[in-house]
Formats: C-alpha cells, structure tokens, sequence
C-alpha cells in the first residue's frame, strides 16, 4: 500500500516541490527564471526539470520573448498529461466528494455521493468509479482519500481501493489534506511556517518548506487527534443540534450561540498559543467551514493568543480564516497530496 511521504525532505526533494509550486502559480517560466526566483544553480535547475520532463510533469511549450540572444525555452506543467483523484469523506454530514484534478491542481471533474450507515467503502467504490470514468486512459497517476474521522479499518479501505482500481491510493486525516491544499493553492505561499486549524476541536497541522512538522502524535505529520464532541461550539449551545443551526443562530446574534462560539473559540485559543510558542508560525489558518461563525470564533482565539502566546510571536503570527471558498476544498487537497508524492519521487 502506498505511504504518504511525512519525514523530513531531502534537499532534492524540497526543491522539487518549490519548483512545483512556481510553475503552478507562474503557470509558464523559463529555467533562468527558476534559476532566479529559487538560486538553485542553472544546471541542477535543468536536471530537475529534465527530470519532471522525464516523468511526464513538465513540458517545453513555446518560445518565450527575448532582450537580446537566444530566446528562452518555456516550462510549464503538462496538464493534459496526468491527473489524480482527490476525496474527502464528511463524516457528521455522512458525504463523500470527489475531484479530479491536474497536475497544477485545477478541478477538472467533481462527483458527490452520501452513506448511510457504515458504508463508507461501498460509496468511496462508487465515486471513485465514477470519477476514474470520465479519465482518459493512462493518464491517472493516483489516488488520495481524507477523512474528516479516520476509520480504524481505514488500511483496509486503502487495500481494497488500490486492488481493485489498481491505482496507487493513499490515505490521511481530513485536516492534513486542507492544510496543504490551503498552503498549495495561496499563490502567494513560499514555505513560511503555516499552523493550520481544521474545525473547532483543535485538529491541526503544521507545514513549513512544503514539509509537514513531526512528533506531536507519536510520530503523526503534527496532526493533533481533535478533542471529542464536548468540545465542539455545538456542544456548547443550548437547545441546537447541529452546526447549521448555530451559525443561523449567531447570524441572528443569538445570545447563548454567541457565548457558545466565545467560549469554544477561547478554549481552542489555548491549545493554538501553546502551538504558536512550539512552532513560531508566521499564519494560522482556521479552515473546516468554521469560518461561518465569523468574528464570534476568532476574535477569541486572537485574544487567547495574545494573552498566551509569547509576546514576541503572539506579534508576528496573524491568525485569519481559510481563504479558500470552495466546497471541495478538502479534496482538492487530497490530490495535492497525491501530485506531491509525484514530484517527490520525479
């Protein structure tokens, strides 16, 4: 079974997904622009892009325009070349949505499907069928499954997905998949230090230099397993039962929604300011749809930070909620995981 990549990189390795990363958000450049914008020296650049040439990832596509000399070959991701499959499974809402994406992370084609039950298998069976359908031959290199709760049985959904789709088929926690698809799809990311905040129950995730942090759960890519359901702004509500519910009543600025969202958000404020102290981040990201909940969630966990935190990194981490506004997000971030298992071995 295939194994995400969560121990420290080699400096090749880090250098590949930088690469990656430049030519997803530049979309074409040329190898003296890479040579400029990494300092990797011009011929390893061009060994790292032969390379990816090699593997089916880059492609040489035009002639760019010239100052004076030779003008300049283009490099650009080879899009019509190779994607993967992304799914995330949404356990409180029993859903499951799939993507497939390129190799600069564009959605191509999206299914969505509920379980009822324990049926998660049967349903991930279907979407990835569905999704696999509509691929031309050859060109899937990979599929990557999150989950909001991971399964204990979760080794044998990705052996039973990988022998029967026969595609390589990776799996982790919903909050590692949003956490690099955010950092993947800011265009204005260049390996800070990111502690990213999944949900309301403290299930986080730290990623520098296109790593993730490890040791905070016996040896777990920093995913911090969330606290149970008493925890969550939920729970903390009285007379609702569901998010949905909660943040139409903070909507209507409801007062016992509002000291719901106060006093979860100071709680998870705690647990991030001992991370800011750990990790000196330089962004926290809340992502997860919490972000419904507004200024009543974060304006306290700001405060906690500030109260907790050391003064000197309490200052320079900014704490915002995730910029990406799509529904698909966690299993975007899925396939990003799968296309940087990609680079990593090209």
């Amino acid at each position: 079974m295939a194994t995400l990549t969560t121990r420290s990189l080699t400096e090749k390795e880090n250098k590949n997904l930088r690469i990656h990363k430049i030519l997803r958000d530049k979309k074409e450049v040329s190898r003296a622009d890479l040579t400029a914008i990494t300092r990797i020296n011009p011929v390893s650049i061009s060994n790292y892009t032969n390379s990816f040439i090699k593997h089916n990832l880059v492609v040489e596509r035009e002639i760019g325009t010239s100052s004076g000399g030779r003008p300049p070959i283009l490099l650009e991701l080879k899009k019509d070349a190779v994607c993967v499959i992304g799914v995330h499974v949404e356990g409180s809402a029993q859903s499951v949505r799939g993507t497939v994406v390129d190799v600069g992370i564009k959605k191509i084609f999206r299914v969505k499907d509920t379980f009822t039950g324990r049926d998660v298998l049967g349903s991930l069976r279907k979407i990835v069928a569905a999704l696999k359908g509509n691929i031309p031959s050859g060109m899937l290199q990979g599929i990557g499954i999150s989950f909001d709760t991971v399964p204990d049985n979760v080794n044998a959904i990705e052996y039973e997905l990988e022998n029967e789709f026969q595609i390589r088929t990776y799996t982790c926690a919903g909050s590692l998949a949003a956490a690099y698809g955010e950092v993947m799809l800011i265009d204005t990311y260049a390996g800070e230090g990111v502690l990213y905040s999944y949900g309301d129950r403290g299930d986080c995730v730290f990623l520098e230099n296109f790593e993730f942090a490890v040791g905070c759960n016996s040896g777990d890519a920093c995913y911090l397993r969330p606290w149970d359901n008493s925890m969550s702004l939920v729970a903390h509500a009285r007379g609702i039962q569901s998010e949905k519910e909660i943040y139409a009543a903070l909507r209507k600025k409801d007062p016992y929604a509002i000291g719901a969202a106060e006093f979860t958000g100071l709680n998870l404020g705690v647990r991030l300011a001992y991370l800011v102290n750990v990790f000196n981040p330089r962004l926290l990201i809340i992502g997860g749809n919490i972000q419904a909940a507004g200024s009543y969630f974060i304006e306290p966990i700001r405060r906690s930070i500030e109260r907790l935190a050391l003064a000197e990194r309490a200052a320079t981490v900014k704490a915002i909620y995730s910029t990406i506004d799509d529904e698909d997000a966690v299993s975007l971030g899925a396939a990003a995981l799968v296309i940087r298992e990609l680079f990593i071995g090209a």
